[in-house]
């Protein structure tokens, strides 16, 4: 039987004993050696950015790996004392062909075994794209999660025995679970927030600084250049780069957090402040003709409003006018804004 049909039956775990030491046997041979490189040439010929001296590389490593867990497997048949296939040995053979890929990108090093990053937990990442509705996501533990529009959240499958660790792209308000082996933690733009138990908000878009503000419990920011604030209910912190040491402030549940329930509010806010907030709410693109209409202080609660309707409205208080261009941006210009 060929290597490539022997090399698909394996990744259904659908060999028999037989057909493994066959495997085995042509793995060793330079024939099912030269068959298995064509095969993963084929598998990654669209990649132009890793180097065939690479490739060769990583190649052999996952041929070794392979060649070790049929050994382990086939080990008694070779005494004729079978046993069955379980399923770790399953997902070891699954790991190679199908998540090869995955080890291939996040770990470039060829000294890094397959077998390593088979052991790395699996994620899932559920994204609210720009325009979409807010979205309510439940974790493994209990933890209930509110992801804001144009944002990412990635999380294990399953949380381990010592922490519950998630990665934030964009804007959420989380729910924890309380649990004192396990602490959670929220990375998001090199920033790490950690708790026990408690009720927060984290905003991480990619404009801005990462924020993050209190409902309940005790959070601990920090970074990896040793900057650190532990937060109490009713604070908030602007994790800023550029500033030494961060200080909390003051923060009151229920401004401008409204998006939860899936309402746009803002209070007092400038324009050109809010209209990332306004690009992301109704997947449109704003630029602004001055200053003026920049500067304009904005409040509002226009529940289920269009953007169009919510323009009208500034036009009308504040004196702004706005207009599309060929390619559907929004330009806002002037005002009666001080």
């Amino acid at each position: 039987m060929q290597i490539r049909a022997l090399l698909d039956k394996w990744s259904q775990n659908d060999l028999t004993t037989e057909e493994k030491l066959q495997l085995l046997q042509a793995l060793d041979e330079s024939a099912g050696e030269a068959s298995f490189a064509q095969i993963w040439d084929e598998y990654w010929e669209a990649d132009q950015q890793v180097s065939a001296q690479v490739l060769d590389s990583r190649l052999e490593a996952v041929r070794q790996h392979i060649k070790a867990l049929i050994k382990a497997e086939t080990a008694p048949a070779r005494v004729r004392r079978l046993r069955p296939v379980y399923g770790i040995w399953a997902a070891a053979v699954a790991a190679c062909l199908v998540m090869a890929g995955v080890w291939l990108w996040q770990y470039p090093s060829p000294s890094v075994s397959p077998l390593a990053a088979a052991e790395q937990p699996v994620y899932q990442t559920v994204s609210v794209g720009r325009g979409e509705r807010v979205r309510r996501v439940s974790l493994p533990d209990g933890t209930v999660v509110w992801l804001n529009v144009d944002s990412r959240l990635s999380f294990p499958v399953t949380f381990g025995p010592d922490e519950r660790p998630v990665t934030l792209e964009g804007e959420a308000y989380f729910e924890v679970v309380r649990d004192t082996a396990r602490p959670f933690s929220v990375m998001a733009q090199g920033i790490r927030t950690e708790v026990l138990g408690t009720a927060f908000y984290v905003s991480a878009y990619a404009e801005s600084s990462v924020a993050v503000a209190l409902v309940s419990g005790k959070v601990a920011v920090s970074d990896q250049k040793g900057r650190h604030i532990t937060l109490m209910p009713q604070q908030q912190v602007l994790a800023d780069t550029n500033v030494r040491v961060w200080q909390a402030t003051g923060f009151r549940p229920g401004i401008n957090d409204g998006w939860r329930e899936g309402l746009l509010t803002y209070a007092d806010i400038p324009l050109g402040v809010l209209a990332p907030t306004l690009e992301r709410w109704y997947n449109i693109n704003i630029q602004f003709g001055d200053e003026a209409s920049r500067r304009c202080a904005i409040s509002g609660n226009p529940t289920h409003k269009s953007i169009w309707d919510l323009l009208a409205s500034f036009q009308f208080i504040h004196g702004i006018t706005y207009e599309t261009d060929t390619s559907g941006t929004i330009i806002i210009r002037g005002g009666s804004c001080p």
